[in-house]
């Protein structure tokens, strides 16, 4: 089990409800202390929470995914695979030319857009109009 991540003895709630976190160490400002209302302090405690599938470790040299020599360090690192042969064709007589409708499979983006991030953060949806609620389009991009 992993460790929490406030200590148990800096918090405290007060009479009226709200949650008081005393700091390990004075700020600039020398606050030693916030306080938070209950929902407040569970939103910033979910937003430490990872999101899913994302790596906390990051290794670094022979141990790096893509280091030459890892298969000689790491146990069970498969061998690069023999390219495939092509395969004589079975249709000996000539060729014609044909459309062929290519479905191209595409690859989910690595990133996500900046719409989504500003939403999974700050659980705003920024691309939703205030005035009439209908959705927001990108028009032009400014230097």
């Amino acid at each position: 089990m992993a460790r929490p991540p406030v200590c148990q003895e800096r918090l405290a709630v007060t009479e009226s409800g709200q949650v008081v976190v005393r700091f390990e160490n004075a700020w600039r400002n020398s606050a030693h202390a916030v306080v938070l209302d209950p929902l407040d302090f569970v939103a910033r405690l979910v937003a430490l929470i990872p999101a899913p599938h994302f790596n906390m470790v990051r290794y670094h040299g022979v141990l790096a995914a893509r280091a030459a020599s890892r298969s000689d360090v790491v146990p069970g690192v498969a061998p690069e695979q023999p390219e495939p042969t092509q395969l004589r064709l079975a249709y000996d007589g000539e060729a014609t030319p044909v459309e062929v409708e290519v479905e191209v499979e595409l690859k989910p983006a690595s990133r996500h857009p900046w719409a989504w991030l500003l939403a999974r953060v700050f659980a705003v949806d920024v691309m939703t109009c205030s005035r009439c609620g209908g959705r927001m389009r990108l028009v032009e991009i400014a230097d």
